[in-house]
């Protein structure tokens, strides 16, 4: 039974890190999105 409930504790953890990972990653790729746009933004008033 032990083995049983730990193996399930391990599942629920590796669940838990997989999906906070995922959120990470797409905080991320958000963060770069809004980055790159900033610098293309400024870039193009600079060229005017």
């Amino acid at each position: 039974v032990l083995a049983e409930a730990s193996a399930v504790l391990f599942n629920l953890e590796t669940v838990g890190f997989v999906s906070l990972l995922t959120i990470g990653f797409d905080l991320w790729k958000q963060q770069r999105f809004a980055r790159n746009l900033a610098k293309d933004i400024n870039q193009k008033y600079k060229n005017y």
